[in-house]
C-alpha cells in the first residue's frame, strides 16, 4: 500500500511539474531598453509592461519597446530620466516618481503632467516612493517627511 502511494505521489507531482515550462525573454539596450539597471517595473489594465530605469520609462507590449525620456525645453515629458517607482491609479493613470519629482501619464495622450511638489512644500527634497489606496488615496515617501497622505490633485 505505501509503495502504491509513492508511486501515485510521484506520478503527481511529476504531471505538475511537466505543465510548467518556464521560458524567458531577456530584454537590454540592444532591444531598445533606455537602461540596463531596472528600478521599478508594472504591467498596466491593458497588459503592457513599464519598466523604470536609471536612463528613462519604457513600454514594452512583448514585440517592441517604446522610451520616454526627459527633454528640459518640453513640459509634456517626463520630470527626469532616473524612474523610482510607477503605480497605476484606477482610471488607468500612471504615476511616476523620479528624481525631478512626480508626473503622471496619460496612456491616452501619451502625455506627462508634471507635479510642482517641491515648490509647494518646501521641506520635500525628493520622493522616495508612491502608494494610490483602494479609496484613491495618495501615500507620498520623502526623507523629509516619511510617510503622508496627500491630496496631488488639488497641489
Amino acid at each position: 500500500m505505501r509503495y502504491a502511494f509513492t508511486c501515485i505521489a510521484l506520478l503527481f507531482f511529476s504531471l505538475i511539474t511537466a505543465q510548467t515550462d518556464l521560458r524567458f525573454w531577456h530584454l537590454s539596450n540592444i532591444n531598445g531598453l533606455s537602461g540596463t539597471s531596472v528600478k521599478t517595473i508594472i504591467q498596466d489594465q491593458k497588459g503592457f509592461i513599464w519598466i523604470g530605469t536609471e536612463f528613462g520609462l519604457n513600454r514594452y507590449d512583448a514585440k517592441n519597446i517604446i522610451s520616454f525620456k526627459y527633454d528640459a525645453n518640453d513640459s509634456s515629458t517626463i520630470s527626469d530620466n532616473v524612474i523610482k517607482r510607477i503605480v497605476e491609479d484606477k482610471t488607468g493613470v500612471l504615476w511616476i516618481v523620479t528624481d525631478g519629482g512626480l508626473c503622471s501619464f496619460n496612456t491616452s495622450t501619451q502625455k506627462f503632467f508634471r507635479y510642482p511638489l517641491f515648490e509647494k512644500n518646501e521641506k520635500l527634497k525628493s520622493i522616495n516612493d508612491i502608494f494610490i489606496d483602494s479609496k484613491n488615496n495618495f501615500w507620498i515617501a520623502t526623507d523629509e517627511t516619511g510617510w503622508g497622505k496627500m491630496d496631488i490633485l488639488n497641489k
